[in-house]
């Protein structure tokens, strides 16, 4: 993810009209708060951010709770669009 990052170009574009979930780790040195918050001002949809124990590799350290997390996302999504 870093030497995409570092290739990336973004292109100004219409925002998304969805929810948006921005998980983060609490002591990743290469992506802050700040980082994570901006990806927010791409929706107009609800956005929300969780920040797990670890760092920017918290996916493999925090699996369980950010699995739990994002289970729990999906099926209030899931029981938004049934309604």
């Amino acid at each position: 993810d870093f030497e995409l990052s570092e290739s990336y170009t973004y292109l100004n574009g219409p925002l998304l009209d969805c929810p948006m979930s921005i998980y983060g780790g609490q002591e990743d040195d290469d992506v802050s708060r700040e980082d994570l918050e901006a990806w927010g001002e791409l929706t107009t949809g609800r956005v929300s951010l969780k920040i797990f124990p670890g760092d920017h590799f918290f996916v493999n350290t925090a699996q369980t709770a950010l699995l739990k997390t994002l289970s729990q996302e999906l099926k209030q999504m899931a029981r938004t669009v049934e309604n």
